[in-house]
């Protein structure tokens, strides 16, 4: 929709009442862009705070599913499941996985 100046035909010059109208829209316009870019800011650093918890959540959760994120060193791993293992399914008649146990404890 365009947007024509509001002239007054009863006052003495034409010219400056086109010239107050013309400078009222261009302030306009401008304090209508300074709103847009603040509120363009604004989002900006939303999105910004957001995207950095987001990353923070995946890094950790990837660094959960590689094992990077223990309470035991990352060298124990095997020992671990190994003695997780017996304790589920007991020892029964093998006699590797007694030896193992030894060596593990």
């Amino acid at each position: 929709m365009a947007k024509r100046p509001r002239i007054n035909f009863s006052a003495n010059h034409f010219r400056d009442s086109y010239r107050a109208e013309i400078d009222a829209l261009k302030t306009q316009t401008s304090i209508m862009k300074e709103f847009i870019r603040m509120q363009m800011n604004i989002e900006f650093k939303a999105n910004s705070d957001i995207r950095e918890v987001l990353e923070k959540t995946y890094r950790l959760i990837y660094e959960q599913i590689d094992n990077n994120w223990q309470e035991f060193p990352k060298a124990d791993v095997a020992s671990e499941v190994t003695k997780r293992d017996i304790q589920n399914h007991g020892v029964g008649s093998d006699e590797n996985k007694v030896h193992e146990l030894k060596d593990i404890e």
